[in-house]
């Protein structure tokens, strides 16, 4: 089994700004850990780009670690039938009460309330709800990142980000060393 690190939405180097010192330090643990880049996305009223890039990588049982975009890019993936075992969600741009596939073993939720950016995804979900292809379907962005998740699955479980990581928590070998403990589990 493999763990597959899903970039989010502003990325010019194929991830490696954000998902590079994770796989470092899952490869320094053993684990074949591998960056799913889908390329630089300016306005997400789409993901289908991002969703085909996770699911060409998913292999059945592999762990996925999705940030920001990139974690609700490897939800649409898994409702879409990838065979995701393990769900790790870091600053996910997502909304705080999505209900997840049935299939995932477990989810992981890695949150900071002062992760500010996924503000800006609550109301993108808002803004983009007045067009007509979103109204039987919301987008699925919101403030997950902020709030953790909010619902009553059990398989879901909550990790709050070292104080002050807000959205970088790339940027943070303590949240570093965090992200990977959870990939672990």
């Amino acid at each position: 089994m493999g763990v597959k690190l899903v970039h989010g939405i502003r990325s010019l180097n194929k991830g490696k700004a954000t998902m590079r010192g994770l796989r470092d330090v899952l490869h320094a643990r053993g684990r074949d850990a591998q960056i799913v880049a889908y390329g630089y996305v300016l306005v997400p009223l789409s993901n289908s780009r991002a969703i085909n890039a996770v699911q060409e990588a998913v292999k059945p049982g592999d762990v996925v670690v999705g940030y920001s975009n990139g974690a609700w890019a490897a939800v649409q993936a898994a409702e879409m039938g990838s065979q995701i075992r393990h769900l790790v969600l870091v600053s996910p741009a997502l909304h705080k009460s999505h209900a997840f596939p049935e299939h995932i073993d477990r989810i992981d939720v890695l949150f900071d309330p002062d992760d500010t950016p996924v503000l800006l995804a609550r109301w993108w979900r808002k803004f983009t709800g007045i067009f007509p292809w979103r109204w039987r379907k919301p987008h699925g962005w919101g403030e997950m990142g902020r709030t953790g998740y909010v619902g009553n699955d059990p398989r879901v479980h909550n990790h709050r980000l070292p104080k002050g990581t807000g959205h970088g928590w790339f940027a943070s070998a303590d949240a570093i060393v965090r992200v990977a403990n959870v990939v672990s589990v």
